[in-house]
């Protein structure tokens, strides 16, 4: 027996397999997947929801394609992430002293 909707109260969730295209944000840019997941959509209102078997098959998907970015970089999943470069390494002409003024400051002169 189907379950009620959560949302509307009066709906039955009815289950069925649907197609969705997302993009996951990761360290090495944005990784683009499309799965197959079960989903139960409400027959009154249409709200849609998803389970931790569909979550599981979500990450799986994102993980495969995270691995294949990762192949491509030159360095495989079993190694360490590779170390974020510092604001030097980053900007390594940007300045990090404060400057001094000559003369006297004409906005915070006593």
């Amino acid at each position: 027996m189907p379950s009620s909707c959560d949302f509307c109260k009066t709906g039955h969730i009815v289950k069925r397999e649907s197609q969705i295209t997302f993009r996951q944000w990761t360290d090495k840019g944005y990784i683009f997947c499309r799965v197959v997941i079960p989903i139960g959509v409400c027959s009154r209102c249409g709200s849609r929801d998803w389970d931790a078997a569909a979550e599981a098959i979500i990450e799986k998907a994102v993980r495969t394609e995270y691995e294949k970015v990762a192949a491509q970089d030159g360095w495989s999943s079993c190694d360490q992430y590779p170390a974020r470069p510092t604001i030097r390494e980053r900007f390594p002409t940007a300045r990090t002293e404060k400057h001094s003024r000559s003369g006297p400051d004409k906005y915070h002169s006593r």
